[in-house]
């Protein structure tokens, strides 16, 4: 009874299982190891490595992208080690477009080169695939090797079967790899930069800070911005720009006094002289030219005036030009207001002496201040760009009136005007605006020059 039991169950298990059936069964309880887990990375890595449309490049323009791009790609310590081994184990005609650039060596001869654990290892080659760089080739048995074909020569040629750690994600990624190389040399640049500007600037504030409190100025809404700053956190270029903006500020407010004072004496309102002068000659002294026929508006000039002005600016050489000859009618009283363009070059010869001999210059035209102009602007401080620009508001000549009245004032009473330039200015703003009065300021040189002749 048992026996027969045991022979049925025999029969119907081993024919039931027979053929195909038992085949696919056997199949199913077989247990597959896998090599790793995937991610997208990895997939995408894979996918990179299997396109066949190949770019031109080379082993070093790829090393040198690589290496370039590797803090942005977020390779560093044990990954950046071991591509650095990598790149140096390709070999440079593997790079070649119809080749591949596989590097065949294993975790534990890697692990001794870089002196760290094969999981260490096997972790940061996963690293460099997830980042792009490599892609997994794996030989049927997870080992890595690569046989070569060997040229007539004896030397090894081309990888006939290969299977490692391959590189053609990154070739075909040179392109995008430099440009993410020079991206990130410009954000290191402009972070060390703001870096830079955010020590430089704090430092200038809080030196600003510490004279205004010695000098008691109000530098109160400067602590506030600047504690304001300091206990927020910002990105470097944002905290730099309003840094930027709090020494500017600084600036305004330590500098309020000393524009005050300047433009205290820089003013030229006292220029401008009241009191009446009397002429006791019945004529006028031969210097005083009749040049009133030549307005100084060039915009307004007519023909006649034009010819007049073209002879005033002439060379004279021993005879002088018809607008030069002595007039013989008195001297005009300042309260008639002679308008500046009636201003003869004969009044400001007169007042202006002592510019001439410190120069040693004699002016008996305009020729002769248009070209004595660039030494005096040297001498003066006033720049040449100032100076046209004055040309260009206002007329020539009365810029060169003017010009001709600063050295004057200069040289008689240096302490009498702190900034040359800034008066200058001054006087060529009123000018334009119809504030300053030339005519009178040279009426007070030429008064000045001879109440020192008297004493």
């Amino acid at each position: 009874m048992g026996f027969s039991r045991f022979l049925a169950d025999w029969l119907q298990k081993y024919l039931f299982f027979s053929g195909p059936a038992r085949r696919l069964t056997h199949m199913m309880n077989l247990s597959i190891n896998s090599f790793r887990k995937l991610t997208p990375a990895i997939i995408k890595s894979q996918k990179l490595a299997s396109d066949t449309n190949v770019v031109e490049t080379t082993k070093t323009e790829v090393a040198s992208a690589l290496k370039k791009a590797a803090p942005a790609l977020g390779i560093k310590g044990t990954a950046y080690h071991i591509l650095d081994i990598l790149l140096a184990l390709s070999k440079a005609d593997d790079w070649n477009a119809k080749r591949k650039p596989i590097v065949a060596i294993s975790n534990e001869k890697l692990a001794e080169y870089v002196c760290r654990s094969k999981r260490t290892v096997s972790r940061a080659i996963s690293s460099l695939v997830e980042a792009g760089v490599l892609a997994y080739k794996d030989s049927p048995t997870g080992r890595r090797f690569i046989h070569r074909e060997t040229n007539t020569d004896g030397e090894e040629g081309k990888i006939k079967t290969g299977f490692g750690l391959d590189f053609s994600p990154a070739r075909q990624r040179v392109r995008e790899l430099a440009q993410i190389a020079t991206s990130f040399a410009k954000k290191l640049a402009a972070e060390k930069e703001a870096r830079r500007s955010v020590t430089r600037l704090s430092r200038a504030i809080a030196d600003m800070i510490v004279y205004g409190e010695e000098n008691e100025l109000p530098v109160g809404p400067l602590v506030d911005a600047l504690t304001k700053v300091t206990n927020t956190s910002l990105p470097l270029a944002e905290c730099a720009e309003r840094l930027e903006e709090i020494h500017d500020m600084g600036i305004e407010i330590l500098s309020a006094p000393f524009l005050r004072d300047e433009k205290e004496h820089t003013s030229c309102a006292g220029d401008i002289i009241d009191a009446p002068i009397h002429n006791t000659n019945s004529t006028t002294p031969n210097f005083i030219c009749n040049e009133q026929a030549s307005t100084l508006d060039h915009t307004t000039q007519t023909p006649e005036t034009d010819a007049k002005s073209s002879m005033a600016f002439e060379d004279v050489k021993g005879n002088k030009s018809e607008g030069e000859k002595a007039d013989t009618r008195p001297m005009p009283h300042p309260s008639e207001a002679i308008p500046d363009s009636k201003l003869t070059i004969g009044m400001i010869s007169a007042a202006t002496l002592q510019m001439q001999e410190a120069f040693d210059l004699k002016i008996e035209n305009w020729s002769d201040m248009n070209k004595a102009s660039q030494d005096l602007c040297a001498a003066l401080g006033v720049s040449t760009k100032a100076f046209n620009a004055a040309c260009m508001e206002i007329d020539r000549r009365l810029a060169l009136g003017i010009l001709a009245v600063t050295c004057e004032k200069m040289l008689r009473d240096p302490s009498s005007i702190s900034n040359i330039g800034g008066y200058f200015r001054a006087c060529v703003s009123r000018a334009r605006t119809g504030k300053f009065a030339l005519n009178r300021t040279v009426f007070g040189l030429i008064k000045g020059q001879a109440a020192c002749q008297l004493q």
